[in-house]
């Protein structure tokens, strides 16, 4: 599909996150909708700016021999970050507010955790991506924002045992 349009990342990021609201189905048969929409979007958002559009970028010179048409093919890599940039912040609310509508109470450390974890995997690699426009920035963001869910994981289950 890589070779048709670069909508494709739509519909990656529409995949995605259908994973998730299904595992929220299987522990709650009647979950909250904004919960839901919340969830949807922040996993949807991540996989654009944080695996998708960056992987993208790193296999940028390939794509262009294979004749792909990729975001920062058919747009340019200066879109293609901003695009980046724009799905990451968009992922990094979206946690905080899912913090506010999960059944869970968050106290301050836990939600200073939050916020590091978005700080350290997400944030800080796309600001130097954004700054360099190298795909060595590209890759290094690719691979904390693959670690982005597990770190939250952690912070949810350390609050729960705890």
């Amino acid at each position: 599909m890589w070779n048709i349009s670069p909508s494709r990342t739509l519909l990656s990021g529409v995949v995605k996150a259908a994973g998730p609201i299904a595992a929220v189905f299987a522990v709650d048969p009647n979950p909250s909708a904004p919960y839901l929409i919340v969830l949807f979007f922040l996993i949807f958002f991540w996989e654009i700016g944080g695996q998708n559009v960056p992987n993208d970028w790193i296999d940028l010179e390939e794509d262009v021999r294979f004749g792909a048409r990729t975001v920062p093919i058919r747009l340019g890599v200066e879109e293609a970050n901003v695009i980046i940039f724009g799905s990451i912040i968009l992922t990094v609310i979206l946690s905080g507010i899912l913090l506010i509508l999960s059944p869970v109470t968050f106290e301050l450390p836990f939600i200073i955790a939050f916020a590091f974890v978005g700080f350290y995997f997400l944030l800080m690699p796309t600001i130097k991506l954004y700054q360099s426009e190298e795909s060595s920035h590209a890759l290094i963001l690719f691979n904390k924002a693959s670690y982005y869910p597990l770190a939250l994981l952690v912070v949810v289950v350390i609050k729960l045992i705890i």
